[in-house]
């Protein structure tokens, strides 16, 4: 009897497992795109009927805003059905909160699922509602984003964006969308568009849409004759800036400036600022008032600062001198994102620097060694919310990417905190 039992608990066990929900983790792009209707609404009641288990719970919803069927209109309520069970794939939603809702319709009954993208509206991060409020996501549902594992992964291809699976691709999930670059059939292609683009920064700014593209345009043309004039780099990685021989990463407020004239490829610009904090020398930290050498405006590569703000200046010392270009990290402290501030400050940059940033988006690249993490796309989420740091593998060196969530240790034990939350520079 006692052996009948365990085979019918062993039984049971084996069929829950069965059963157990099991969800592949995708973009909010793919999502929105296969998904029938995707609204904000705020949940009204739940109640429960006697039917089948699979679509047994009813969700009253009044929509707030529909992003996807705009006939269906906002202000009206709608029911939503899923399963009971989270085992079964149930969506469960607190009564009163607002939620972005995904799902698909059928004879007009609408259905949902844990494996949809359903989240609560204060947990997007800006871009993602910046993606559904103007339409990043809906106008871009022509290029797929297929998500892949080690050694499966197709290269990307003219109507695909392409994320492994086994890497931590956090911030593509939150702060990107993949779009059409180009406007004729032949040459368009589908690409990873960051949160850092300058079109999105525009459109936060308050600039409608003709406006961002016509401001970008512009910006795109200048840039595209400086370096052509001899200036042709992309932004350095802050792990970069801290980990290069003779270079200095500091904080520092902008007091004055002046330009220096010469013949003009000797112009440069000296700016007077005070250092309220050297990230790199701990022993002999560069203090005071210094001067900061940086090309005028005639040179491509000279770099602008405001009078009375303060900024992150990395660069390179030569002949005693501070040296920045456009080439270098600088940025104004309050566009430095919260992971920077804490890689900073409790140096996980500088204590990682055996680890080599290996920036690959040009595509000319050796292949990478157990020392490099390599950047092929999306050169901004990884410079913004990512260190290269050092990974035990069987004793030996390994680097991988660590991505914006970092765990806190506490008293209480090991939780995993927003940045945010936790460092102000």
């Amino acid at each position: 009897m006692k052996l009948f039992t365990l085979l019918c608990l062993l039984s049971a066990l084996a069929f829950s497992s069965t059963l157990a929900c099991r969800c592949l983790q995708q973009h909010p792009q793919k999502q929105f795109c296969e998904s029938d209707f995707v609204i904000k609404g705020r949940i009204l009641s739940r109640t429960e009927s006697g039917h089948s288990q699979l679509e047994n719970v009813i969700y009253t919803v009044q929509i707030i805003q529909n992003y996807k069927r705009e006939h269906y209109g906002s202000a009206r309520r709608v029911q939503i059905f899923t399963a009971s069970q989270s085992s079964l794939c149930g969506a469960f939603f607190q009564i009163g909160r607002e939620y972005i809702i995904t799902g698909s319709i059928q004879n007009n009954r609408w259905s949902t699922s844990s494996c949809s993208w359903n989240t609560e509206s204060p947990s997007l991060t800006p871009y993602q509602r910046n993606a559904l409020k103007f339409g990043y996501y809906r106008n871009s549902c022509a290029c797929q984003v297929e998500i892949c594992f080690p050694g499966q992964c197709a290269p990307p291809s003219r109507n695909k964006c392409v994320l492994d699976q086994s890497a931590d691709n956090s911030c593509f999930y939150k702060e990107n969308y993949c779009y059409i670059q180009g406007s004729k059939w032949k040459t368009s292609v589908c690409e990873w568009n960051t949160e850092t683009s300058p079109l999105s920064q525009y459109q936060k700014n308050g600039w409608n849409f003709a406006e961002a593209v016509s401001v970008v345009n512009l910006l795109q043309t200048t840039f595209a004759c400086c370096a052509e004039s001899g200036c042709s780099c992309g932004p350095q990685h802050p792990q970069q800036a801290l980990c290069g021989d003779n270079t200095f990463v500091i904080k520092a407020r902008i007091l004055g400036r002046r330009k220096l004239s010469g013949a003009p490829s000797t112009e440069c610009r000296v700016y007077k600022v005070k250092v309220l904090q050297d990230y790199k020398n701990t022993f002999d930290p560069i203090r005071g008032v210094q001067k900061v050498f940086t090309g005028s405006s005639q040179e491509p590569c000279g770099v602008y600062f405001n009078r009375k703000v303060t900024y992150i200046i990395s660069g390179y010392k030569k002949g005693g001198k501070l040296v920045t270009s456009a080439c270098s990290w600088s940025q104004k402290i309050c566009t430095v994102t919260s992971f920077q501030k804490f890689a900073l400050k409790t140096g996980l940059y500088k204590s990682n620097c055996q680890c080599k940033v290996k920036d690959c988006t040009n595509g000319n690249c050796n292949p990478p060694t157990r020392e490099d993490c390599v950047i092929k796309t999306n050169r901004y989420c990884f410079q913004n919310k990512n260190a290269c740091v050092k990974k035990s593998q069987y004793g030996a060196l390994q680097c991988g990417w660590k991505s914006e969530m970092l765990y806190h240790s506490q008293e209480q034990g090991r939780q995993v905190i927003p940045l945010s939350d936790l460092i102000k520079l």
